[in-house]
């Protein structure tokens, strides 16, 4: 889920898993959440940029940093099963 500064959940949010299996996307619902399809499990450094208004808000990765790709914490996933990023 992703969740706006006052906590509730935020739409039009960009969502992009990356890892040694590949990209997968996903845009977050009216609630703040979202769906990564078609990756198998793994580990994935996933980004969020608020696509709806790229002014609102600075993109980040999991794990809270805004840091490169390099320095993002890896969020393990399973495939075909909803996880949770907190």
């Amino acid at each position: 889920m992703v969740r706006s500064v006052t906590g509730g959940g935020l739409a039009g949010v960009c969502v992009t898993a990356t890892g040694a299996a590949g990209t997968g996307l996903a845009l977050s619902t009216a609630g703040g959440r979202y769906a990564v399809g078609g990756l198998p499990a793994g580990r994935y450094q996933v980004s969020y940029r608020y696509c709806a208004r790229p002014d609102a808000y600075l993109s980040h990765w999991y794990g809270g940093t805004a840091a490169r790709l390099s320095r993002a914490a890896r969020w393990p996933a399973c495939g075909g099963q909803p996880g949770s990023a907190r």
